[in-house]
């Protein structure tokens, strides 16, 4: 016997002309939501009408060939396609697809392509994305994030990566949802900006951003109503959405996005949703010209370039050799110069603590000093020589306090 994840899905049923309203909300929630849609057909997720048995069985065999990955915590197994120049197949279908035994609990949200491969000319670029852009109706921007996966399942709510229930994303996107609730067999897809997860784009607002949800019992993608009321009863953020009829709108938006003269201000893109419904990604140029460097100076990148650096002359040419577009030579070694000034400024604050007694400095409440007290107690000129002034830049760059984000970069 064939073991299907939804009523019916052995066998390919007709989907109704007409979905009812639904209760997306759980029993915290109230209202309903009339599901519509302006797109050509009704969006069904590619995974409603397979027979779980048989896809999972597939996705196993492709395990076994290298083309998809597994990750098992419990009883649940997720299951997402290795990262390839082109992906095809039924590993399209494995973007975070959760099992449970031999049944399928989620609908991810769908693998979508770039809508043209990156060319080092701009203009010619630009121009590639205007002859192949279908007709658009919606245009989102990309959010330069991790994806989160979360459902309710058997009375609990799963949330994860594509891969991974503990990862540190998972772990940050289950503290945020821990006290909201939705209705069982909806899955929900979020982005995740978080400082602790850099990316290339550094203008970013934290936090969770729903992008994203359908329902199980259907198959259906939710309606940007559904999804718009589910934002306000989980106090998560919707992307934003803007409606865009002429491709001539979206190549003004395209080469808007290029249009930035700091590292500070790139933008990843946009998700364009044709009338079919079908999603494409457009990423703006000067962004993905930076993914392609082997350096982005950010305050992190600095603090683990100073904790391997040898000797102040390291540090030096190893800040010196950042190249890339726009700012990105001025905000590497504006960075280094703003951490030698914290560094002056917490040994001028050092300094100032009169009682040298070891007593007086353990009550000195941030570690930093503490650390930098006593090894001045130890030794007055630990600091004053090549080796010990990288010493005290080592110890600086690790505090956030004494190196903070630059005003630019905040969201």
């Amino acid at each position: 016997m064939r073991v299907s994840t939804f009523p019916n899905l052995g066998r390919r049923r007709q989907i109704p002309t007409q979905i009812e309203s639904d209760k997306v909300l759980g029993s915290k929630g109230e209202g309903s939501i009339e599901f519509f849609f302006s797109f050509e057909k009704k969006m069904i997720h590619p995974v409603f009408s397979e027979d779980a048995r048989d896809l999972i069985q597939r996705l196993d065999r492709l395990c076994d060939s290298g083309t998809v990955k597994k990750r098992s915590h419990g009883e649940y197994t997720l299951y997402k396609y290795e990262d390839a120049p082109k992906i095809v197949g039924d590993a399209r279908l494995a973007r975070g697809l959760l099992v449970c035994g031999e049944e399928i609990v989620n609908l991810p949200l769908p693998k979508y392509d770039e809508l043209v491969p990156f060319d080092p000319d701009v203009d010619a670029y630009h121009s590639r994305v205007l002859s192949t852009l279908p007709d658009p109706l919606f245009v989102q921007p990309k959010l330069d994030g991790t994806c989160i996966h979360a459902v309710w399942h058997r009375g609990a709510p799963i949330v994860h990566t594509f891969l991974s229930f503990d990862n540190s994303q998972a772990k940050a996107a289950q503290v945020i949802l821990q006290s909201r609730k939705w209705r069982e067999g909806l899955t929900l897809a979020f982005e995740l900006i978080s400082d602790d997860d850099p990316k290339t784009q550094q203008e970013r607002t934290r936090g969770l951003h729903l992008l994203y949800g359908a329902d199980r019992a259907s198959g259906c993608e939710l309606t940007r109503e559904a999804l718009n009321d589910l934002s306000s009863a989980l106090d998560v953020p919707l992307v934003k959405q803007q409606t865009v009829k002429q491709k001539s709108r979206i190549l003004e938006i395209v080469r808007g996005l290029d249009d930035v003269s700091t590292i500070s201000k790139v933008k990843e893109g946009i998700v364009l949703v044709d009338r079919r419904g079908q999603r494409f990604k457009i990423k703006s140029h000067t962004y993905l010209r930076m993914c392609g460097l082997r350096v982005i100076p950010t305050p992190s990148w600095l603090s683990t370039t100073v904790q391997k650096c040898k000797s102040i002359d390291e540090l030096h040419d190893t800040v010196e050799a950042v190249d890339g577009p726009l700012d990105t030579m001025l905000v590497a070694r504006t960075l280094l110069l703003r951490l030698v000034c914290a560094t002056k400024a917490e040994i001028l604050r050092v300094q100032a603590i009169c009682e040298d007694s070891t007593d007086q400095i353990r009550l000195e409440p941030d570690s930093l000093s503490r650390t930098m007290r006593f090894a001045l107690l130890k030794t007055p000129t630990a600091y004053d020589d090549d080796k010990g002034c990288l010493d005290l830049l080592k110890l600086t760059s690790k505090s956030s306090r004494a190196l903070p984000p630059a005003d630019d970069s905040k969201a």
